[in-house]
């Protein structure tokens, strides 16, 4: 398992427990964030937002149909930070803010070390995954 240093920015490939929706999830926006950040093609950041908006249908699905106890268990803190970020991509989709990529990396990062502390703690977001690659042809 990787370690992560607080001010190490959040990178894409190190979420803990690769192939949970979860993860899977955040891995895949930190990637689209780190891409958004280096693009200056309108058409490709057109194309990124669409996988972002994706993404956070993701993240929604996964904070309202886990089960009860599954969402006790990741806590206020995870529940917040992954709120926090949904807040951030919806701002940046709207607005087409793309100042607050860097709070988007700040929140990853943070939830990366959060999930890494958790990993052991909620076996069952195991059970949740996703084919990505149909998910981007939209099928």
């Amino acid at each position: 398992m990787t370690t992560l240093s607080p001010n190490r920015p959040c990178s894409a490939g190190v979420w803990p427990r690769a192939g949970t929706l979860h993860y899977l999830a955040l891995d895949s926006i930190a990637r689209v964030v780190e891409r958004l950040a280096g693009s200056t093609d309108l058409r490709e950041r057109q194309l990124l937002l669409q996988r972002l908006t994706r993404l956070e249908a993701l993240i929604y699905w996964q904070l309202f149909h886990l089960g009860k106890s599954s969402r006790q268990d990741l806590a206020i803190q995870g529940d917040r930070l992954l709120r926090l970020l949904l807040l951030r991509l919806a701002h940046l989709r709207i607005f087409g803010d793309y100042g607050v990529l860097g709070e988007c990396r700040d929140i990853l990062s943070a939830l990366q070390r959060f999930l890494q502390a958790w990993t052991m703690v909620i076996p069952d977001l195991a059970d949740y995954t996703v084919d990505f690659e149909r998910l981007w042809s939209g099928q």
